[in-house]
């Protein structure tokens, strides 16, 4: 008598392909992880380009100057800024401010939008977003629409002619200047002129001193946080141009050439966690500058005169 052989599979037959499995869910899983972070990176770099070259063409518009990136205060007679606003709203004025909305607008993430039609593209993918604190700020009765702005405008070019700029293909226009993070309805500006006199004047770099007849203190102020990753697309992320050409910029764990080797880098901070691309509070945050290369320390990979050549 013939005997019929089930069709299941056994033990060991089941064991081997659930292993077979593992092993090529492991390959694979990274391979995917890679692909998704080079597509992130790839929308990123697309991004960043549009809205260098959005700034461009307002040079185009604006007797080939750059924007304006500290925030204006319209309420006097003279030339004054509103000195500690790190944040212009996005679009001006959505928390019915009508004194921010007119001042709001002249700032560099808002005067460039005809130009690019869109807040969303200044957005770059994997950033976190979190609502600003404070009365000021009610997302429930907001005008308009609140937009965040993950790019970081090189607040020493307001005011500069394109012309001015020494190294245009190397000079850092935007950046991450908070790394991966965002605030809804606000963009950030970092570094930014240092405008603080009291007797007002109009605020633009100068490689001797301060930039503000009267002004005071360091000639330019960052804003950062020690939280956000500034590895956010690998070890690095993206930067545009002042020609507005955008690339993907290695940081790696900071800056830690020797001076003056260090002002040829575009990578900002001297030291960051190599692991997980934050600045670490202990030694702090530490900007590489041009140092006796010029009268005023400001930032090497913001300096407007920088040849990045030294």
């Amino acid at each position: 008598m013939k005997t019929q052989r089930s069709a299941a599979f056994t033990l060991i037959e089941l064991l081997v392909v659930i292993a077979i499995i593992a092993i090529l869910a492991a390959i694979l899983f990274p391979v995917f992880a890679q692909a998704k972070l080079a597509a992130k990176k790839a929308a990123a770099i697309s991004q960043y380009k549009q809205t260098g070259t959005s700034i461009i063409l307002y040079t185009s518009d604006a007797d080939d100057q750059f924007p304006l990136g500290s925030v204006p205060n319209l309420t006097t007679a003279n030339v004054t800024y509103r000195n500690t606003d790190f944040t212009p709203l996005t679009p001006a004025g959505w928390n019915n401010d009508a004194i921010a909305r007119a001042e709001h607008e002249l700032v560099w993430a808002n005067s460039t939008f005809p130009y690019h039609k869109s807040y969303d593209v200044m957005l770059a993918p994997a950033t976190n977003v979190t609502n600003l604190t404070g009365a000021a700020f009610n997302y429930s009765t907001a005008s308009r629409t609140p937009k965040a702005v993950s790019m970081s405008f090189n607040g020493l070019m307001q005011y500069m002619s394109t012309t001015a700029i020494e190294a245009q293909s190397r000079l850092t226009m935007l950046w991450p200047g908070f790394g991966n993070a965002a605030n809804n309805g606000a963009a950030f500006l970092s570094p930014r002129l240092n405008c603080n006199s009291a007797s007002g004047g109009v605020c633009m770099f100068n490689p001797g001193g301060v930039p503000q007849a009267g002004a005071t203190g360091n000639p330019q102020i960052f804003s950062f946080s020690f939280t956000p990753t500034y590895h956010v697309y690998g070890r690095g992320n993206v930067h545009v141009f002042a020609d507005s050409s955008a690339k993907f910029v290695v940081y790696s764990n900071g800056n830690r050439a020797p001076f003056p080797a260090s002002t040829n880098s575009n990578v900002v901070w001297q030291f960051l966690d190599d692991a997980r691309g934050n600045i670490p509070t202990s030694p702090g945050a530490f900007f590489r500058g041009m140092g006796g290369l010029r009268g005023a320390n400001y930032a090497a990979a913001f300096c407007p005169d920088n040849s990045f050549s030294n």
